[in-house]
């Protein structure tokens, strides 16, 4: 993993709007902050073990991932620049609950878990903007499952992609059809199913594992459930009313 000691965020703006508001409370912060690569695949916490650090993502994606006995994996949560990894720190795990895998290349500051839980205790505003960001965490638990149940296949995937699309900053980027498979917890030949049919519609060029978005807006229709758009907007409400 690449790291430098960063003395300061030169803008009011870090990249990270969770950062920023930690910024804000407390600006000597930014001292204590690395600022870190991630490649694609690379494990950031695993699961049962110690999690010496929060990350806040700047690029990239992270995946919470749901592991079984049998060594099947399924994505749960995925982390960009719109969060923190970090909840379990808060709340007092020893462990980390899950494994998180980056899903994508990408940057993040990188903040010990003391200095994280300091800078919260110390602030009302961080307290609650943790707990809103934990009920936010809740609320996209809960639209997977039902997205999950209620949504096809087709339906599912495009939401993905554009989720990934936001965390990447990008309309192109690396995304394998086995880690798109793991986010959707179906095989892989379902996946590359899918994929041809989103080509062919011209929605996507894929080729080696590289996605390109071709046409946002019909890739948008074509997810066609109010899954990305609501919880896009429930993110919005709460952090706005934070102040």
């Amino acid at each position: 993993m690449a790291e430098g000691r960063i003395r300061a965020v030169q803008s009011p703006l870090s990249g990270n709007r969770i950062l920023d508001i930690f910024l804000r409370e407390h600006a000597g912060l930014s001292s204590a902050l690395q600022l870190v690569a991630h490649t694609a695949g690379q494990v950031i916490h695993r699961q049962d073990r110690p999690m010496y650090h929060a990350y806040f993502p700047l690029t990239g994606s992270m995946a919470v991932t749901i592991n079984t006995q049998e060594g099947a994996a399924c994505e749960a949560a995925a982390i960009g620049n719109e969060g923190v990894l970090g909840l379990p720190i808060y709340f007092g795990l020893a462990s980390s609950p899950n494994t998180v895998v980056q899903q994508i290349d990408g940057r993040s500051y990188r903040l010990a878990a003391a200095a994280f839980l300091e800078a919260i205790r110390k602030s009302a505003v961080l307290q609650r903007l943790i707990h809103r960001y934990a009920a936010f965490c809740i609320r996209f638990a809960q639209q997977t499952a039902a997205c999950n149940t209620l949504h096809t296949l087709r339906q599912r995937a495009c939401r993905w992609l554009l989720m990934v699309q936001d965390r990447a900053g990008s309309a192109q980027f690396e995304l394998p059809q086995s880690v798109l498979a793991d986010m959707l917890g179906v095989r892989r030949q379902s996946v590359s199913g899918v994929a041809a049919e989103l080509r062919r519609g011209g929605l996507i060029e894929y080729r080696r594992g590289l996605i390109t978005i071709a046409n946002r807006r019909k890739l948008e229709a074509a997810a066609c459930c109010e899954c990305y758009g609501l919880m896009n907007t429930f993110y919005a409400r709460l952090m706005d009313q934070l102040g």
